[in-house]
């Protein structure tokens, strides 16, 4: 296991200084985006969507299996912790030894765990930001880790809220919006609680 990898796998029993270290790599100034998606079985080790259309992956996506826009949705085990750091290694390194012009960021990349465990699930996420470029955007999927570990993942360094995304509601004659949680506005709500703000507009689409 190299140094970056075994940095990881120790953050794993240090929650404070992983959050810390990936809000970092994220930047105190960024701007979280708000990202629609498809759902995804709980039964696939990955899945990929793009131009709309969800596959399920047999394997953790390498760099060349990547393109720009893509969300790339990764299922974690506690068990397979290790083999998680030593992935986000290599897939950071491929990555970075891309030319800049052929490199397929930005996507999104949110990685997930099954099983309830809180601590394990805030973890992928914070590995993920402090090994990715960052150009890479790193999801908390707020229909698979649960909207409230969605919006603490948001501390360790998650740069999107993704998931399924109900339309905005008004109240009867008001007009108003009511904040639903998993809406638009109830997830920029959600973001502007922690103290972040919404991106305004997207990243450029892939085509």
């Amino acid at each position: 296991m190299n140094e970056l990898a075994s940095q990881l796998l120790e953050l794993r029993d240090d929650p404070p200084r992983a959050g810390q270290w990936a809000a970092r790599c994220r930047g105190a100034d960024d701007q979280v985006r708000i990202a629609a998606a498809s759902e995804c079985t709980a039964d696939a080790v990955a899945h990929i969507e793009r131009d709309g259309a969800v596959r399920a992956l047999e394997r953790w996506p390498d760099a060349s299996t990547l393109r720009r826009g893509d969300l790339v949705t990764v299922q974690v085990p506690a068990s397979s912790a290790p083999q998680f750091c030593e992935y986000l290694s290599s897939l950071a390194r491929d990555l970075g030894s891309v030319d800049p012009s052929q490199r397929p960021t930005p996507f999104v990349f949110a990685p997930w765990c099954a099983e309830p465990q809180g601590i394990h699930r805030l973890w992928t996420v914070a590995a993920a930001r402090i090994a990715l470029p960052s150009s890479v955007l790193v999801g908390a999927r707020h229909d698979l880790l649960g909207i409230r570990v969605a919006q603490v993942a948001l501390g360790f360094g998650a740069s999107a809220l993704v998931g399924p995304i109900e339309p905005d509601r008004s109240l009867p004659l008001a007009g108003v919006t009511r904040p639903t949680e998993n809406t638009r506005a109830g997830l920029r709500a959600l973001v502007e609680q922690v103290g972040l703000h919404v991106q305004k507009s997207p990243p450029p689409s892939a085509n």
